[in-house]
C-alpha cells in the first residue's frame, strides 16, 4: 500500500478480551488507504497473539511488539511509524464507527484549511453518575476556528481531555524539524491534557463536527483512575504533576504572557473540585500549595484581575480553603 491517507494508532496492553471487538471495527472501515498501527506495550496476556491473528487477515493492521513502557511510548511508537496524512487514536478496547475513516475524508475535503478535526462520540457501557458528564463532552454543535484563540482550548466541550476524538495533521505533529509533537512517557496518566495542551495553541485550522465517530468504553478495568480513585489525595496529587508539566510547557513557549488569564482559570477548574474532596487539613495544604507552586510561581497570580466572574469564584474559594 503506497498511499496512506490516515494512520490509525492504537496502544495495546492485556487487552486480549476486548481487542477483537476494536481490530473488527477497523476492518470493517471501507477505507482501502489507512493503516492501523497496534502497539503492543509488552501485554502478559494473549493480546500480541490477536493482533496476529487479525494483521493476518487485513493487511491494513500493523504490529508493533514494544517491550513494557506505558500509553505514551506506545503511543509515541505509532507516530514514529505512521505514514499517513491524518493521524488518528483508538484506545484498543474501544471502536470506530462504521464509515468514520471514509466521513472524516470527506470533512477534510469540505475544509481544506483544517488541521485538527474533533469529532463527536458514543458510550460503551453505562454508568448513571458519570453519564451525564460524558453526554455534554463527547458530544457538542458544530464550530470553526481559522486561528488559535483561548476559547478552542477552555469552552469548546470538544477540545478537553480526550486524545482519541481528534485527528491530527500529519504535517501539524512533525512541528519544526527534530522537534516533532510526542507524548512524554514521564506521565502515564493525564498524557491526552498534556499532549492537546502542547499542541493546539500553536495551531491554526479547528474543525468541531457533529459526526459521531468513535465508540468510547466508559467502564474500564485497570486504568490509572481505577486504581486510585479511593485515594482522595493522590487524584489530588497526580492532577498537579498534570499542572506543573503544563504550566512550565506554556512558560517556556511564551503562551502564558498570551493566555494567562485563560490558563489560569483552566488551572483553578482543574483541581478545585478535587482540592474540595479532601478533608481539613489536606485541603488547606493543597490549596496552599496551589498558591505558592501554581499560581506564584508560574506568574499566573498577576492575572487574577483579569478573570471573569467565574474564574474569580473559584479563586475565592480556593483561597477559603487555605484559611480553613
Amino acid at each position: 500500500m503506497e498511499n496512506v491517507s490516515f494512520s490509525v494508532i492504537i496502544p495495546v496492553y492485556n487487552l486480549e478480551k476486548m481487542l477483537p471487538e476494536s481490530l473488527e471495527s477497523c476492518m470493517l472501515q471501507d477505507y482501502p488507504e489507512a493503516e492501523f498501527i497496534c502497539v503492543n506495550d509488552g501485554s502478559t496476556d494473549g493480546s500480541l497473539e490477536v493482533l496476529k491473528r487479525y494483521a493476518a487477515m487485513d493487511p491494513r493492521i500493523k504490529v508493533i511488539d514494544n517491550p513494557k513502557g506505558n500509553v505514551c511510548t506506545a503511543r509515541n511508537a505509532g507516530l514514529d511509524a505512521a505514514r499517513g496524512d491524518w493521524i488518528v487514536f483508538l484506545d484498543g478496547d474501544d471502536r470506530l464507527m462504521e464509515g468514520a475513516l471514509k466521513t472524516l475524508n470527506e470533512r477534510i475535503g469540505q475544509k481544506p484549511g483544517a488541521r485538527i478535526i474533533i469529532y463527536n462520540s458514543t458510550l460503551l457501557g453505562r454508568d448513571s453518575e458519570e453519564e451525564k458528564w460524558y453526554a455534554k463532552t463527547l458530544r457538542f454543535p458544530e464550530a470553526s476556528y481559522g486561528a488559535f484563540t483561548p476559547k478552542v482550548l477552555f469552552e469548546e466541550p470538544g477540545s478537553l481531555p480526550f486524545i482519541w476524538r481528534q485527528a491530527y495533521s500529519a504535517k501539524l505533529l512533525k512541528g519544526a524539524p527534530g522537534k516533532p509533537s510526542r507524548f512524554d512517557p514521564e506521565l502515564p496518566f493525564g498524557e491526552d491534557v498534556l499532549f492537546i495542551m502542547s499542541v493546539f495553541p500553536g495551531a491554526s485550522g479547528f474543525e468541531f463536527i457533529t459526526d459521531c465517530l468513535y465508540a468510547y468504553r466508559l467502564n474500564r478495568e485497570g486504568g490509572w483512575m481505577d486504581s486510585v480513585q479511593s485515594d482522595a489525595e493522590e487524584v489530588v496529587r497526580r492532577h498537579f504533576i498534570i499542572l506543573e508539566k503544563v504550566c512550565r510547557l506554556w512558560q517556556e513557549k511564551g503562551w502564558i504572557e498570551l493566555y494567562g488569564a485563560a490558563l489560569l482559570k483552566w488551572c483553578m477548574k482543574f483541581v478545585a473540585l478535587k482540592i474540595k474532596a479532601l478533608p481539613g487539613k489536606k485541603r488547606k495544604a493543597w490549596a496552599q500549595r496551589f498558591f505558592e507552586d501554581i499560581a506564584a510561581g508560574f506568574g499566573l497570580d498577576k492575572y487574577r484581575k483579569s478573570l471573569d466572574a467565574a474564574g474569580a469564584a473559584m479563586w475565592s474559594l480556593l483561597k477559603a480553603f487555605r484559611m480553613l
